[in-house]
């Protein structure tokens, strides 16, 4: 009787079935997580955008001694090499001399990547 050492043609055959079937699951799953990544990269940059943009309101209200009451405020700005549309709106509370400030940050005005909330006082 003589012994067979190798892999028959339907074996081979059934294993390329295999591998030709896992890459592309395998490749979509890849780029899947690049995408997420860099969404999260995107979103992290506009929640410090934000950040900085409140703390620039709330230095610029303590360094003039007072409250901008009621606005809305909107324009484009550069930040880590991209430009970013930021939205401001302060509105008056129902506590006397507090003031609700919301920072909104995206690539574009339709779809903010951060909002952000916080308070001033007089």
């Amino acid at each position: 009787m003589k012994k067979n050492n190798g892999f028959t043609l339907i074996e081979v055959l059934v294993a390329l079935v295999v591998v030709g079937l896992a890459l592309p699951a395998m490749l979509l799953r890849t780029q899947g997580v690049i995408d997420h990544t860099a969404y999260i990269n995107t979103k992290t940059y506009a929640y410090w955008f934000a950040e900085n943009k409140m703390q620039e309101l709330t230095i610029t209200q303590k360094l003039q001694g007072n409250v901008i009451k009621t606005r809305k405020n909107q324009d484009r700005e550069e930040f880590a090499g991209q430009e970013w549309f930021w939205k401001v709106e302060i509105e008056q509370t129902a506590v006397p001399e507090m003031y609700r400030m919301e920072v909104s940050v995206g690539l574009d005005e339709d779809e903010p990547l951060a909002n952000l909330s916080g308070f001033l006082r007089e």
